[in-house]
């Protein structure tokens, strides 16, 4: 009996003498559960996968590096053949973070998937129609001509979106295209 006194007053002593707050980092937490997911989707366990995503985004729900989340979970829904999920999830990536050529890719892949590349053309077409400067939509035709295998249409498009955004990093992946339709 005295012997476990003894251990809850040393147990005691150390929580108050200890003299820090225990704190919960959302944003590591948010990155532990999507290494855990990444690790669980190349194991093949897709639905866990997906999990994991789904908590490291509400953990950390709209900062740049959620885009990687988003990213991941859309890939996935493209394992789980639920491409319209996967779309939705890699059109968030492209808005968190528009950065990243991958997400764009990833993006046009879905909707070939559904089955709605044409009408997703069809759509950027005319916001471009409306706004020729809206590089986002540029760069979607572009990437959707590539896929479509019109590589006339796909150079032109990626041009435009050279000429309205020179200086990103994301133009030299573009560049790199072009180099391939030639």
């Amino acid at each position: 009996m005295k012997k476990n006194l003894k251990y809850l007053l040393i147990l005691i002593l150390l929580v108050f003498l200890q003299g820090g707050k225990f704190v919960i980092d959302a944003t590591k937490n948010a990155v532990m559960h999507n290494e855990k997911g990444v690790r669980l989707m190349a194991d093949g366990y897709y639905a866990a996968a997906a999990m994991e995503f789904k908590l490291a985004i509400g953990l950390n729900p709209d900062s740049a590096a959620s885009a990687t989340f988003y990213n991941n979970l859309g890939l996935t829904y493209m394992h789980l053949h639920r491409y319209d999920w996967a779309a939705t999830s890699f059109e968030r990536a492209v808005n968190l973070n528009p950065n990243f050529l991958e997400y764009y890719r990833n993006l046009v892949i879905a909707y070939r998937a559904q089955n709605i590349i044409t009408q997703k053309v069809d759509k950027h077409i005319q916001i471009v129609k409306k706004n020729k400067n809206n590089s986002n939509s540029w760069l979607l035709l572009g990437l959707m001509y590539v896929e479509l295998k019109y590589d006339y249409d796909a150079r032109l498009c990626l041009k435009e979106f050279k000429k309205l955004e020179p200086d990103l990093l994301l133009t030299q992946g573009v560049d790199d295209i072009i180099n391939k339709l030639k």
